[in-house]
């Protein structure tokens, strides 16, 4: 089972609680694009036994799930859907054991943008308000779609990860969303991790569909190449 990357982008954005004040970018958007390709992760970030597949990049301000999340967290459903100039990896993945990981990389066009959208999920509320969203009927029918015929969805929950070991500052936050499949109890578990540097943004995106924890070793080395990409 395999989760939609738009659906997990449109309900699923966290960050920083402050970041310094920075000169505002003057970049085109061609520009800031190429600017983000250069710091996403590679397939030679991995080591082997690991697949590359394409994965979905589209944007949707009706995605379900914006409007709850924007309501519980009391701010407009645009700030939600704001859509900066941005750069997508593949899907990585490692089949045998149901892992998967990808990475955006979004350029901001000025400091006060950047904290408005990097500091929406550091709250008390901001785990609760993501799991309201992903257990909203909407969220939970699309989701269960995407898993295949025949899954069942359980209660999502949400709560703030570790924060990564970088020099940059970065954030994190986990998902947990339980299923039934032929009678059979499963979980998926996805991890968002963001680094922000300068004007720029980095979400990688670490996924178990198999009930085991995504290697650390790996997560971590990881984060450590974004962190230097980005700066």
């Amino acid at each position: 089972m395999k989760l939609s990357r738009t659906l997990l982008g449109a309900v699923a954005v966290v960050a920083m609680t402050s970041v310094s004040s920075l000169p505002a970018g003057a970049l085109s958007h061609a520009a800031a694009v190429a600017e983000a390709k250069q710091a996403l992760i590679v397939r030679s970030d991995f080591p082997t036994g690991w697949t590359v597949s394409p994965s979905d990049n589209s944007n949707n301000d009706n995605t379900p799930g914006v409007a709850q999340l924007a309501a519980c967290l009391g701010v407009p459903k645009s700030v939600v859907n704001y859509n900066p100039p941005q750069a997508y990896s593949p899907d990585f993945n490692q089949n045998s054991t149901g892992l998967s990981v990808y990475d955006d990389v979004e350029v901001f066009p000025n400091v006060k943008i950047l904290n408005q959208q990097f500091g929406l999920y550091t709250g008390a509320k901001s785990p609760g308000c993501l799991a309201a969203a992903f257990n909203t009927p909407s969220v939970k029918a699309q989701l269960a779609k995407s898993f295949g015929a025949g899954v069942k969805v359980g209660t999502v929950t949400s709560s703030v990860g570790a924060r990564p070991d970088v020099k940059d500052e970065a954030a994190a936050i986990g998902v947990t969303i339980p299923y039934v499949y032929k009678g059979s109890k499963g979980s998926i578990s996805v991890d968002m991790v963001f680094i922000v540097h300068a004007l720029r943004g980095a979400e990688l995106t670490f996924t178990s569909a198999s009930g085991l924890p995504f290697p650390a070793a790996l997560a971590t080395h990881l984060e450590l190449v974004t962190d230097q990409r980005l700066g």
